[in-house]
């Protein structure tokens, strides 16, 4: 693929889609001009972008505080604002759903956890169910927290393909869940690894 692109005719233009950055020369296309990128970023709705897509769908109502607040929560994803859209468009109160959605409903958890993670190795899930009780994520904080090594790469690996996590800052030491992802993860973690009673004292 690298060779057909670099030999390209001058005129085509090649379009990739992928999850995860694909093993090609992409700092070299880059150094040169040759590559436009539309990261996750620019995929997710805005909350102007939020109102026109309920707008779309048929829900009206919503103030801008609502609207507001489904944007901050759903940070802008359109697979989970669908969701969203299907579970209002089912209720009876708007408003309800919204100050509920204040903590991570049961149907958006359900979204995430059987699309994204049934479909990822047992060794990854337990690390994502243990390390989602932390709000910041490091290579040597998630080894301390799962007992393993080498949770940087980890971390690196599912940054790179768009899964779960944010970086934060430049540095590309730091990683933070995305909001929903965080509370979806921790309730499968209560079901699968509930905390054991506390004794009385």
């Amino acid at each position: 693929m690298a060779f057909f692109v670099d030999c390209r005719p001058p005129r085509l233009q090649l379009v990739l889609s992928a999850r995860s950055d694909p093993q090609l020369p992409l700092g070299r296309w880059r150094a040169n001009d040759q590559l436009a990128e539309i990261r996750a970023a620019q995929l997710r709705f805005d909350e102007e972008e939020v109102t026109a897509f309920f707008h779309h769908v048929g829900i009206g109502g919503l103030s801008p505080a609502e609207l507001a607040t489904l944007t901050a929560r759903t940070e802008g994803w359109p697979a989970v604002l669908r969701l969203t859209a299907i579970i209002l468009g089912a209720q009876g109160d708007t408003r309800d759903f919204v100050r509920a959605f204040a903590g991570c409903t049961r149907q958006v958890a359900d979204h995430l956890t059987s699309d994204v993670l049934q479909t990822v190795s047992p060794d990854l899930r337990a690390f994502l169910l243990r390390t989602s009780v932390v709000p910041r994520l490091c290579g040597p904080l998630c080894d301390a927290v799962t007992g393993r090594e080498a949770s940087g790469a980890v971390l690196r690996d599912l940054s790179r393909a768009g899964l779960f996590i944010d970086p934060v800052g430049l540095d590309g030491r730091w990683y933070r869940y995305h909001q929903l992802s965080a509370e979806a993860l921790r309730l499968e973690l209560e079901v699968t690894e509930p905390l054991p009673p506390m004794g009385r004292n």
